[in-house]
């Protein structure tokens, strides 16, 4: 049996019916009216949903299917991956592999485990523990079971067995990918100075947490001690590491003194770069990747970075300050997505990438990209994959990272469940999305598995469609509560 709800209501005068689920986030039908877009010469409707119909699988699962227009053809309805951790859905498959795993049990290369997940994750070495399978540790979502884990500055999956491992199996000139991270600082903020007889006494808070408060001479503000580490490099007193604070720059701190608020204890910010790392007295400003997303391992294909201050690889460098300089906030968990577009072979659709952090753009491609891109000439013209997913080449701070719900497809087409009716509301870094589970996509009819994550049971939520280029319905779809259900309404029961 399934329950739905069933209404009617009239827009520009034409009356529409839509129908939704009654579960504890009951779909609730609405329509949107969408004008037309454009990208490049190729011009297309933006999705328009008519109706969402929910029915129940089983006690915690809904399928649910969205009925309009313009979703614009997908030629496999499944993602290529999403990858829950203890279930990583392949092409459509359950995969329960590591739903078998103890806690902390490490995610293995291919030659060590022949069904891993992850063709080339990193390895255990230089004070990385590599990505481990954690269920004791405080998970994104309520329901959660496990989610991924590393301590030390250089843990990450890469090359995930959906897409071929190291040889991508596919071709496409598109690629969405989105996945939640959390760490523990300001990747984009910290700096590394020399160290000091004194150094040893600031108070830093271990590898979860920011420590005791720092003034800086001649400014306002306080800044946050992350860790000492007294045997780093070749200075004598080692090199600490902090966070300056909110908008104070490099060229103010040049020549400065730090001073713990609590310990008393004061190190000076050099009046210079280091220009050998740990091995040369002098500063070491931010520097490290989020993610790389590559179309062949050897190289020999398209080739991306993103890093905690841009965006880099083939193709002309995208800087975060150009967009307000965001970064993910520490101690939180954030969603970052990725959309990749090469553009069409007849030259209809232009190329672009743009980068969100939570909804609110990181990076975002110019028609100068788009222009440099199309000169790149590589050998291998193999879809992009994630060839590197966590942190790597950041300074040498042994802190965490928490990665959870991965999400990896050819294509830009996607559905999304949002706690806030309008897109451009996200967009502003307001209300929360998660992606769901695509199951079935034509031009008409986009079928899914409704995946609430951390998304609230009493939110009122809605649904976005969005088509090959990225486009969605601006205004969403609402998904009510059973405690509120939407007036007027019809329950019917269908055997």
């Amino acid at each position: 049996m399934s329950l739905y709800y069933n209404y009617s209501t009239t827009i520009g005068g034409f009356e529409m019916a839509s129908s939704v689920s009654k579960r504890v986030s009951a779909l609730v039908a609405g329509l949107t009216v969408i004008s037309l877009g454009c990208l490049g010469t190729a011009v297309y409707a933006a999705p328009s949903i008519g109706s969402v119909v929910a029915e129940r699988v089983s006690d915690d699962v809904f399928r649910v299917r969205v009925q309009g227009a313009g979703f614009t053809e997908k030629t496999d309805g499944n993602p290529v991956l999403y990858d829950h951790v203890d279930v990583t859905w392949e092409n459509g498959k359950p995969n329960f592999h590591q739903s078998q795993f103890k806690d902390g049990q490490l995610v293995q290369r291919q030659d060590l485990d022949p069904n891993t997940i992850w063709a080339k994750p990193s390895n255990p070495i230089e004070g990385n523990t590599g990505m481990l399978v954690v269920k004791s540790r405080p998970h994104r979502t309520s329901d959660g079971v496990a989610h991924y884990f590393g301590k030390g500055s250089d843990n990450f999956l890469g090359w995930p067995m959906a897409s071929g491992g190291e040889t991508t199996e596919y071709s496409s000139r598109t690629m969405y990918s989105s996945f939640w991270i959390k760490l523990p600082y300001d990747m984009a903020r910290y700096y590394a100075i020399p160290g000091t007889q004194q150094s040893s006494r600031f108070i830093d808070g271990g590898d979860d947490s920011y420590g005791e408060a720092v003034k800086i001479s001649g400014l306002e503000g306080t800044g946050k001690i992350i860790r000492y580490k007294p045997n780093l490099g070749n200075q004598d007193y080692g090199w600490l590491f902090f966070e300056p604070p909110e908008g104070v720059s490099t060229r103010d701190m040049l020549g400065q003194e730090l001073v713990g608020v609590d310990s008393g204890a004061s190190a000076v910010f050099p009046s210079s770069g280091s220009q050998s790392k740990f091995d040369d007295y002098g500063y070491l400003a931010p520097r490290g990747k989020y993610a790389r997303f590559w179309g062949d391992s050897t190289g020999k294909g398209y080739g991306f970075a993103l890093g905690n201050i841009g965006w880099a690889g083939h193709g002309l460098s995208l800087w975060s300050n150009e967009y307000g300089g965001i970064s993910p906030e520490p101690g939180q968990w954030n969603l970052i997505e990725v959309e990749v577009s090469l553009g069409s072979n007849d030259g209809t659709i232009p190329p672009r990438v743009a980068v969100y952090m939570n909804g609110k753009t990181f990076v975002k491609s110019d028609d100068s990209w788009a222009k440099e891109i199309l000169n790149v000439s590589v050998q291998d013209r193999s879809g992009l994959t994630i060839a590197l997913l966590g942190i790597n080449d950041f300074m040498s701070v042994p802190f965490t990272v928490e990665v959870d719900d991965i999400y990896l497809d050819k294509s830009l087409h996607r559905v999304k469940l949002c706690n806030v009716s309008d897109y451009n509301v996200y967009r502003e870094g307001k209300g929360r999305c998660e992606l769901q589970r695509v199951t079935g996509w034509t031009d008409n009819q986009v079928e899914f598995e409704q995946y609430l994550g951390g998304l609230g049971t009493n939110d009122n939520l809605y649904v976005y469609i969005f088509d090959k280029l990225g486009q969605h319905n601006q205004k969403g779809v609402l998904i009510g509560t059973e405690k509120v259900p939407p007036s007027p309404i019809e329950i019917i029961e269908i055997n």
